[in-house]
């Protein structure tokens, strides 16, 4: 079964840290060579520095793909699929979330820069957010779950998904 994909909308924070976590892993990576007493434990050391910054890059989305069992949400590593039997509804809501950044969200999501990790709202409930631009915010609602998403093309990928949606 070929599968539709979708390309995940980059919004300026997402375009930013993802430079910002390149920059550092060259930086980790090059800095340990112009060191004049380079030991094990100053690679032990880099490595734990890296260690924060790997992870949350594997789990950053890369794309969206449909064909007619599952919905997947790809990352750098691996993929999440949802039965497309379960959709219920599609809705565009911009502005649900906001793009600051807060202690609160360091505290309760995995990411506090990308919206990525379980949220709650008061319109929405508890939902899993893979949002990486807050303006193009999409709510998939599944008979088990709901998953927040955003489209390079929010208009395109509700069109399409409402081809799936079984009330």
């Amino acid at each position: 079964m070929l599968a539709k994909e979708f390309k995940v909308a980059k919004g300026t924070r997402y375009t930013f840290i993802s430079f910002a976590i390149m920059g550092a892993l060259i930086i980790l990576i090059i800095l340990p060579i112009f060191l004049e007493e380079f030991k094990y434990r100053s690679l032990f050391s880099i490595g734990a520095l890296l260690i924060p910054i790997i992870f949350p890059t594997l789990a950053m989305t890369r794309k969206y793909s449909v064909n007619r069992k599952y919905f997947y949400i790809h990352y750098l590593i691996g993929w999440k699929k949802m039965k497309i039997e379960n959709l219920i509804a599609v809705q565009q809501m911009p502005g649900v979330v906001d793009n600051d950044f807060s202690l609160e969200k360091l505290f309760k999501t995995q990411n506090p820069f990308f919206h990525v990790g379980k949220q709650e709202h008061p319109q929405i409930g508890p939902y899993k957010s893979y949002v990486t631009d807050p303006k193009k915010f999409i709510l998939l609602r599944f008979k088990e779950q709901k998953i927040a998403i955003s489209p390079q093309y929010p208009e395109r990928f509700i069109g399409y998904m409402r081809n799936y949606i079984n009330n």
